[in-house]
């Protein structure tokens, strides 16, 4: 009787195994290719360098806003298009001076480099001064603007997406580092 009921568990249960993340940008490459700074007019200057303050690999993305008086951040358009059964965006960041990003925006476009066609924002909650993950459930993104705006965002497998993390609008400079930013899939 102990041999069949063992059997049952074992037959009913199914091994999930975890499906590997589809890297968006581990920064390795030495440089922040495909990053750039966006800012209103009146913030004072941005930077993007690669670092070697990396919790995981050789490099990490170091971001020093200058603080902005109405929207400041970076952006990426390189990112892989979205794979099959992704499931949430997470990445490693470490607050280093000044407020750290506030929120994640993923836009779909037609073209990487093209017009965003829609926005789907989710706010972040990041604390400390020390390397954490940060993972973002797609299913938690909601558009960002428009008649639909906190609506869920319906993400679509094999679109083509941007990737932004905006900045807190503040006075105050900021230094915070990204790395190992991914799609997590299941």
């Amino acid at each position: 009787m102990k041999k069949l009921f063992l059997t049952a568990i074992l037959s009913g249960s199914v091994l999930r195994l975890a499906a590997a993340p589809v890297v968006i940008d581990d920064f390795e490459k030495g440089k922040p290719d495909g990053w750039t700074v966006y800012k209103d007019a009146k913030s004072p200057a941005a930077q993007l360098a690669v670092t070697d303050d990396a919790i995981s690999g050789d490099g990490a993305l170091k971001v020093m806003l200058g603080g902005c008086t109405r929207y400041q951040g970076i952006q990426f358009f390189k990112v892989p298009v979205m794979p099959e059964k992704a499931v949430a965006v997470s990445f490693l960041v470490k607050p280093v001076s000044g407020p750290p990003p506030t929120a994640l925006a993923l836009s779909e476009r037609k073209e990487r480099y093209g017009k965003d066609l829609a926005t789907a924002v989710a706010n972040l909650k990041i604390s400390g001064d020390d390397w954490q993950k940060i993972t973002v459930p797609l299913a938690s993104m909601k558009y960002g603007s428009g008649p639909e705006r906190g609506k869920a965002f319906p993400f679509k497998p094999g679109a083509v997406y941007s990737l932004r993390f905006y900045g807190a609008v503040s006075e105050r400079p900021s230094v915070f580092l990204l790395d190992d930013i991914v799609w997590e899939t299941e």
